[in-house]
């Protein structure tokens, strides 16, 4: 029985990651401002890297024939 239970993807924990969660023009704008208010420059250069992935994740999921994947 633990066998099943291993095998189970549904039951993986994924590795927390913000650029899934910037979905819009608006929320990239947010998250950035966000970080300019509260932040340093590090943080700064990588809340500008999230966003250019999410925005590669967003080109990405536009694209003809690809089906959006069910979270």
């Amino acid at each position: 029985m633990m066998k099943k239970f291993l095998k189970n993807k549904q039951n993986e924990i994924r590795e927390f990651d913000i650029a899934r969660l910037l979905r819009s023009k608006r929320a990239m704008a947010e998250y950035l401002n966000q970080v300019r208010t509260e932040g340093d420059h590090v943080e700064l250069a990588a809340a500008h890297r999230h966003n250019a992935r999410a925005k590669g994740m967003v080109i990405i999921s536009e694209s003809p024939g690809v089906k959006p994947k069910a979270s």
